[in-house]
């Protein structure tokens, strides 16, 4: 069972469908819940207090779902690396042989001194050649969404997403479909934005009370 507890509401709320929306009537109210709101959150699995500094991913700009953050960038060459095979180095082995011969020929040819490392770093080497995620397209919003989540999801392992406005953003065909991914994915989000009080979702007023 998923929960979150809303510290400054002290509320306890279930995930039902894995999409929690919260609304705000007042922006100041919103303004100090969002400017802090890993710590106004406790998130837990089955009774287990979730550390959301390691396994939660806040998005404070939806239009930004930028996959070049240095740790996601980071875990994939650590993912690839551990995944290269005995038949695999030997090609890295040789790439190095063949650098190393060049450098040794730059060597004669320069009259400026240089040194450099006899072995390859994979993960540089990777860098160099500009190993990535696949550039996110705003012409097709949703899917580069979902690819988001999935990316951080498999890669660090994030279980809470925590989004601000992002379901303004979504139609509701759209926030369906993302509720059955979260599902699939088993992890939970939650959205935050302000807006006037029109429906049964929850309201958080100026007092910190439920409506």
């Amino acid at each position: 069972m998923k929960k979150i507890f809303i510290k400054p509401l002290n509320r306890l709320c279930d995930f039902d469908d894995k999409l929690l929306v919260i609304k705000f009537e007042d922006p100041i109210i919103y303004r100090e819940f969002t400017f802090d709101i890993i710590n106004n959150l406790n998130y837990s699995e089955n009774n287990s207090i979730i550390d959301l500094e390691k396994y939660g991913n806040v998005i404070y700009n939806p239009y930004d779902l930028n996959l070049t953050e240095k740790k996601l960038v980071n875990a994939l060459y650590s993912i690839l690396q551990n995944n290269i095979k005995d038949n695999e180095i030997k090609i890295i082995n040789e790439i190095e042989k063949n650098l190393i011969e060049l450098l040794n020929v730059l060597f004669q040819k320069v009259s400026v001194p240089f040194e450099y490392n006899e072995s390859i770093d994979v993960s540089k080497l990777f860098l160099s050649i500009g190993v990535r995620y696949p550039i996110v397209s705003k012409a097709s919003y949703f899917e580069n969404l979902l690819l988001y989540i999935k990316i951080y999801v498999e890669v660090l392992h994030i279980k809470c997403f925590i989004t601000l406005n992002l379901t303004n953003l979504l139609s509701s065909e759209e926030q369906n479909k993302l509720k059955l991914y979260l599902k699939e994915l088993d992890i939970v989000l939650i959205d935050c934005f302000v807006e006037s009080k029109n429906n049964n979702d929850l309201i958080i007023d100026s007092d910190w009370c439920s409506i």
